[in-house]
């Protein structure tokens, strides 16, 4: 359903598969990090990763010096900024309007992904395609959430709901 989701939302927003590069492994990518988010195991385990600001990243990794730890940090919250931006809403905060949280997002998400894909590179030879793959959502970002995004009421059927003073 997910990978078959995925497809469709591509041809509905124009989006398709390897229109400007190869991007059938983002897809793979894409459906096992949205069946991921129906496991709460997975949950429990992102957590400890996830940082709401770029000054907490650096705190918990300031003297780490584990590839794999800085990788997967920077992987799990670049897939958390490009799942709240394309499927979820992002959490409003008192210092942000909508349009600043989600351009802010829109940039850590790219550097997560850029930072992840380089530290992938230096750990191991035999995760090239890993490297390759988030290379390309950081290079892609904005074009993943709109498809994303479709997907969220086409398929998902995930809709905002009024207020009543929005009503």
């Amino acid at each position: 359903f997910v990978m078959d989701s995925l497809l469709q939302s591509r041809i509905a927003t124009g989006l398709e598969s390897n229109s400007d590069v190869y991007d059938e492994d983002v897809n793979v990518y894409l459906a096992l990090l949205l069946s991921s988010l129906a496991d709460p195991k997975n949950h429990a385990w992102i957590s400890q990763y996830i940082s709401a600001y770029e000054s907490d990243i650096y705190e918990k990794l300031q003297y780490t010096r584990d590839h794999y730890v800085k990788f997967l940090t920077y992987k799990v919250n670049a897939d958390y900024l490009l799942l709240s931006q394309g499927i979820f809403e992002i959490p409003a905060t008192i210092y942000s309007t909508v349009e600043s949280r989600n351009r802010d997002a829109i940039l850590r998400g790219k550097a997560y992904y850029q930072i992840a894909s380089g530290l992938t590179r230096q750990m191991h030879e035999d995760r090239k395609a890993l490297a390759d793959v988030l290379h390309k959502l950081a290079h892609g970002y904005e074009k993943y959430l709109v498809i994303l995004s479709y997907m969220r009421g086409e398929y998902f059927n995930i809709v905002k709901e009024f207020s009543p003073g929005e009503m």
